[in-house]
């Protein structure tokens, strides 16, 4: 397995709070060597919701998560193996503070 070092220009926190502990986040992952690397976010949820509240927030714009991005840390949680771990601390808590590494990102798509 590739280990991620992260390049500290481009690790950044990303704070979510769930509007009740049952609101999804809206994104699915992919669990890699102890870490979770965003494959999809759903325009439904709370992920979405944060990401247009910082749109809207005056400069300095905080980073929006996206598809790409590696989530090393949930909480207090991180570590190798611990990706199980971080996945069930989004489901069980309101208050989520994410550590994310920027991924490469999609290219984007011409429209025509």
């Amino acid at each position: 397995l590739r280990q991620i070092l992260p390049d500290p220009q481009t690790v950044f926190e990303y704070v979510v709070n769930k509007v009740d502990l049952s609101e999804k986040l809206g994104f699915d992952v992919q669990h890699q060597g102890g870490s979770l690397h965003i494959i999809q976010i759903f325009q439904d949820g709370a992920i979405t919701r944060t990401n247009h509240e910082i749109a809207l927030k005056p400069s300095p714009v905080g980073q929006q998560l996206a598809v790409g991005d590696v989530i090393l840390q949930v909480n207090n949680i991180a570590g190798r193996d611990k990706d199980n771990e971080m996945v069930a601390e989004c489901r069980a808590r309101q208050h989520l503070t994410f550590r994310v590494v920027r991924g490469p990102q999609p290219p984007a798509t011409a429209a025509t």
